[in-house]
């Protein structure tokens, strides 16, 4: 159990999600820039990595604030422990948890965040 929980950080640390990285390559550059710019151009569907703003919208605002982090060198893909960030939680479904206890932790999971307003 000791050893499934230890790579299941691991794992979790390694692939975890990062809004504004549109390419997911675990930082924020010009490409992302690039890749928001053609979202927002072409008007496509709504993307969670591509809302930095969390408004539930890809817009303008969103280009403005990932175009910050990249004049100000900010990586808000690098957790650092006791800082607020912006990496939405991954999910992992196995045999041996309902789906139901996977929609209650998603559920409150928002509740929270919207508690916490970040």
């Amino acid at each position: 159990m000791k050893f499934f929980l230890l790579s299941f950080i691991i794992v979790s640390e390694i692939f975890s999600i990062c809004i504004g990285d549109l390419n997911e390559n675990n930082g924020i550059d010009s490409s992302d820039l690039t890749l928001l710019v053609g979202s927002i151009i072409n008007n496509n569907s709504f993307n969670q990595l591509s809302d930095i703003n969390l408004d539930l919208q890809t817009n303008i605002f969103d280009l403005m604030i990932l175009s910050d982090y990249i004049s100000n060198n900010i990586n808000p893909c690098e957790l650092l422990w006791g800082e607020t960030t912006t990496v939405s939680p991954e999910y992992y479904f196995t045999s041996d948890i309902d789906s139901v206890q996977i929609n209650q932790v998603k559920e409150y999971y928002e509740i929270a965040r919207s508690a916490w307003d970040w």
